[in-house]
């Protein structure tokens, strides 16, 4: 968790409003939030309905014009808020996503993702009733506060897949997002990791948010999607 904030606070980005929410932690957690407490904006600490009613807590107390969230394990590359802020103000975008380096518990760079970026809504909801969703990694992507606004906030009934299910709300709404060809945060892969230990889960969460989400979509293409969902 301190690298994660220090990779936060080091950003050197003179407009930041940092807000940690914390699920009641029994570790170190505390302690660790405590001692940089006063270059947050807000933190609390307190039993929660799990991660998406978490990162939405924080949503709604945030007032600032562009938003994200970062999970405790990853972290924000050098210079990322002042790369991705002059983007928003230079081409006025809803939201920009880069790509993202994968590291190990030890924080040693072990790969790196590539974002794919989906054609269609078809082309979409057809990886999610197959079980998947495109490459674009949360870490590294950001919004404005209206697009937030005009898409709702994270969907509480999902605890796994809820950030791809909102970025296919805000492609609905907004189309695709501004894409750097950079590594703009760090994902951290490990043995404990939800990636890690809950594939299976994650799959058929996809194939539910698929069903969710198929009135999207014109009748024909309904209809074709419901046979790949039958077919797998």
């Amino acid at each position: 968790m301190e690298q994660t904030i220090l990779s936060i606070l080091k950003q050197d980005y003179p407009n930041l409003e940092y807000i940690i929410i914390d699920g009641g932690s029994k570790d170190q957690s505390i302690p660790i939030i405590e001692r940089y407490a006063t270059r947050l904006s807000f933190w609390v600490s307190e039993p929660d309905n799990g991660q998406s009613h978490a990162i939405n807590k924080g949503f709604q107390k945030a007032t600032g014009d562009i938003i994200g969230w970062i999970n405790s394990d990853d972290l924000l590359l050098p210079n990322t808020l002042n790369t991705i802020a002059k983007l928003f103000i230079d081409h006025n975008p809803a939201w920009i996503t880069g790509d993202c380096i994968e590291i190990n518990e030890h924080s040693v760079e072990t790969g790196r993702y590539t974002t794919e970026l989906p054609n269609t809504l078809y082309d979409w909801l057809n990886l999610f009733a197959r079980g998947f969703s495109y490459s674009i990694i949360q870490p590294a992507t950001f919004w404005t506060r209206e697009a937030l606004d005009n898409v709702g906030l994270l969907n509480e009934k999902w605890h796994y897949s809820f950030d791809h299910e909102f970025f296919f709300r805000l492609f609905k709404h907004y189309g695709s997002p501004l894409y750097i060809n950079q590594p703009l945060a760090a994902f951290r892969i490990h043995s404990q990791s939800k990636t890690s230990t809950s594939a299976k889960i994650f799959k058929k969460e996809n194939k539910a948010i698929a069903a969710h989400h198929i009135s999207a979509l014109s009748l024909n293409q309904q209809l074709k999607l419901r046979l790949i969902k039958l077919l797998k």
